[in-house]
């Protein structure tokens, strides 16, 4: 149980530069998910915050973390560090990288003596892990920093027409006593997002269900499953699109929603949205700048109705 999370949550003290981010990419972004840092940057770009590379960081320890905690929290104090010596507070596109720097932090926030080891690991770095920095993922800026309000003003484009379904995913939510973002039983911060952009965000049986993603590499047709579970409940509201924050939530509603259909012999042809690409067209960005012309399931129709 952790006790002291505030520790891990400040807000590091850098003056006035609350407008400007170290983006952290992870991994599965620059390798399989382009589009969702290009949109970031458009949209980012144009409501003033600033996204600054961290120099010399890996990966966020994730996949490591049920199996070598020690190697899980060098490699996450690590992150930190890099970011607090470019006096940045982080900002992640990817949800499983939120989830595990926000894990190691407030894990380092109470155990004195795991931070003391850390420190000894970065000294050959020439890093120190104060714990100031503060984790955020792109949704909790874009709402409470942005705030929808501020969204809403930029809109240049019509999307009243289009009915849209958000995925949460699991991780920006859980454990709440960690993340401290929004109800995770009952969210509202994505819908809210939806709605700034003029478009209608429905609600649907299993909202808050999980897409499979996590269990893909060990039993496709239980991860597929349980993706055309939430594919079923979004196509019987007639939703135009769905909208996701997390990179393996989109590659799941995107790309296996081909092999979904496939395998069960259904047709959806749903697309599958990033937030940044909806808020993108809501900003009258073109498809293009905002990767649009990668997303698997075909987005032509949908772009028509708002033309």
């Amino acid at each position: 149980m952790v006790h002291n999370v505030e520790d891990s949550q400040r807000t590091c003290h850098y003056g006035s530069r609350d407008n400007r981010y170290g983006y952290f990419p992870g991994c599965s972004i620059p390798v399989r998910l382009n589009s969702y840092e290009l949109s970031s940057r458009k949209v980012l770009g144009k409501l003033g915050i600033e996204l600054t590379n961290i120099e010399g960081t890996s990966c966020c320890g994730m996949p490591l973390e049920r199996v070598d905690h020690e190697a899980f929290m060098l490699m996450v104090s690590k992150v930190l560090a890099e970011a607090e010596k470019q006096e940045l507070n982080i900002l992640t596109l990817c949800s499983g990288c939120f989830g595990s720097l926000s894990r190691g932090a407030a894990y380092l926030a109470q155990h004195r003596e795991e931070k003391d080891r850390v420190n000894e690991f970065l000294k050959d770095f020439n890093l120190e892990y104060k714990g100031i920095c503060k984790v955020r993922h792109l949704v909790q800026v874009l709402y409470q920093d942005v705030t929808p309000n501020r969204i809403k003003s930029e809109v240049k484009r019509d999307l009243g027409k289009l009915r849209v379904a958000a995925h949460y995913g699991c991780h920006p939510l859980k454990p709440h006593d960690i993340v401290q973002f929004d109800d995770p039983e009952e969210p509202t911060s994505l819908d809210e997002l939806i709605n700034a952009t003029g478009a209608q965000s429905i609600d649907y049986k299993d909202k808050l269900q999980c897409c499979g993603s996590p269990i893909l590499a060990v039993d496709e047709t239980l991860a597929a499953t349980i993706a055309k579970s939430k594919l079923d409940n979004i196509k019987t509201e007639n939703a135009d699109a769905i909208v996701t924050m997390c990179p393996f939530c989109e590659l799941m509603f995107d790309g296996m929603q081909i092999v979904i259909e496939d395998k069960f012999k259904v047709n959806y042809g749903i697309p599958a949205l990033l937030l940044p690409q909806l808020i993108g067209l809501a900003m009258n960005f073109g498809p293009m700048d905002l990767g649009l012309n990668t997303n698997k399931v075909r987005t032509d129709k949908l772009l028509e109705r708002i033309s």
